[in-house]
């Protein structure tokens, strides 16, 4: 059986997998320039398991906030705990950093950018562009009512597509934005991350429910909308943002969502 990759990078960069199809998707940061984020990484360089560091709670919290951790609390919340070195462990494996469980210059520096994540409202409209098929549209429709049973958000189907907060388009090729798709097999859908709601599909290549070799419009659709929320990549195998989703099925949302979803409400 095939798989989708659905990778996230800082970098453009096409991977070539024996029988995976690589998405590329664009999460927006901004390099650290002050000196609070020089002071945040010369503070923690070097913590590891067993090691007691003053304001490690800051480090609990952050992987909280972004999904890493249940819950950030600790009758010791200076102390370097096994639970912290998982956190940070899947930290690092989701942003392709040497998975050492220590908060080397690396880890801390990704950690210490700003992060553009969180909308600043919960009524958010969206619209497909013009032209769409309606067996599309009804799937990506089903997308935005699933996310928000599990969250804050409302939804509501814009009248005009340049109007809308969230905007989806299916393009060809070269289309303007410096991230050109490659055709079938290769490229599959990037977004912009909040507040710049723009998601892309490639027109080349998509089925609608599972259909042998193909990839699900509405499974990707439900992936990429967690992105246009403010979502990571999740290291749980059963969340819809899980990195990898096999050809020839569909996918939906579980119950660690409910949790994650909180963090962006």
């Amino acid at each position: 059986m095939s798989a989708v990759l659905l990778n996230s990078v800082m970098e453009p960069e096409v991977s070539h997998l024996v029988s995976c199809i690589f998405l590329f998707l664009l999460i927006p940061l901004l390099p650290p320039s002050n000196s609070s984020s020089f002071q945040f990484v010369k503070q923690f360089t070097g913590s590891k398991k067993g090691d007691n560091v003053r304001g490690l709670q800051e480090i609990r919290n952050y992987l909280q906030k972004y999904g890493y951790l249940s819950y950030s609390y600790s009758k010791k919340p200076n102390y370097f705990d096994d639970t912290l070195e998982s956190a940070v462990q899947a930290y690092q494996l989701n942003y392709h950093l040497n998975v050492s469980g220590t908060l080397d210059t690396n880890t801390l520096s990704l950690m210490a950018t700003p992060r553009y994540t969180k909308w600043s409202k919960f009524n958010l409209s969206w619209a497909l562009q013009p032209s769409t098929s309606h067996d599309v549209q009804g799937r990506i429709a089903q997308a935005f009512s699933k996310w928000a049973s599990v969250s804050h958000f409302n939804f509501s189907k814009g009248k005009e597509f340049t109007h809308a907060d969230l905007q989806i388009s299916f393009l060809h090729r070269d289309h303007g934005d410096n991230s050109s798709f490659d055709g079938p097999g290769g490229v599959l859908a990037h977004v912009n991350m909040p507040p710049n709601g723009k998601l892309y599909f490639d027109a080349e290549h998509w089925a609608v429910g599972a259909v042998p070799g193909a990839v699900d419009i509405g499974t990707v659709g439900l992936h990429e909308i967690g992105h246009l929320l403010g979502l990571g990549h999740s290291t749980v195998a059963e969340a819809i943002t899980y990195p990898f989703i096999p050809a020839g099925v569909t996918n939906d949302l579980c119950p660690a969502m409910l949790g994650i979803m909180k963090n962006l409400s």
